[in-house]
């Protein structure tokens, strides 16, 4: 099981490569939009290489979109979850400059929800200028009945120095659904004020 979020800023789509070295892995897609509580599933299948001992498979979640304000392409992103019958490797990509006008490309890893840990510590940019820095990020949550039920109800259990966070408010906590329609996790970009 793996959550997806979008990459701040980038409106141009989100790409993904699943990888596996295990022959007849499939994986679902489960997507929902910012404006849109009712998510969209995709089924697929690996292509495995029996020479190679590998196989992966490329999609994107959305088409995205270069064109508009910032807030209509925000209604295009899509927060995914990814559930799989095999050990799969789940990689992020976001394009460059010419298809986002800033940033370059980039790759990450995104790690399996089994792996989630209860403690982060997250770089700020103490001593840089607000205005040259925005410093933001974003978090997604498992949906555990002893720990995390919903932000409603248990919110004050997700801390940013001590206090509860607050989310984005033009996006407040966002649903991830999975394969069966129930929600399985929350996502909420929050941003933060470096110190001096």
């Amino acid at each position: 099981l793996f959550f997806t979020v979008p990459i701040v800023g980038r409106y141009s789509g989100d790409h993904y490569r699943v990888a596996t070295t295990t022959a007849n892995t499939q994986f679902t897609v489960t997507c929902r939009t910012l404006t849109s509580s009712t998510p969209t599933t995709a089924h697929f299948t690996i292509e495995f290489n029996d020479a190679t001992g590998s196989g992966f498979k490329v999609f994107n979640t959305n088409s995205g979109t270069t064109s508009g304000s910032p807030s209509s392409r925000k209604e295009d992103l899509q927060w995914c979850c990814i559930e799989s019958n095999n050990p799969v490797l789940v990689m992020q990509y976001a394009q460059g400059r010419t298809a986002d006008t800033f940033g370059g490309p980039l790759m990450t890893i995104i790690p399996p929800v089994v792996q989630y840990l209860n403690n982060y510590t997250v770089p700020t940019g103490k001593g840089i200028r607000e205005s040259q820095l925005d410093v933001g990020f974003t978090i997604a949550v498992p949906r555990d009945d002893t720990y995390f039920r919903s932000p409603n109800e248990d919110g004050s259990r997700i801390l940013v120095n001590t206090e509860a966070i607050t989310p984005d408010p033009d996006e407040g906590w966002i649903e991830i659904f999975c394969a069966n329609g129930q929600i399985c996790g929350y996502s909420a970009r929050v941003e933060h004020a470096p110190d001096g």
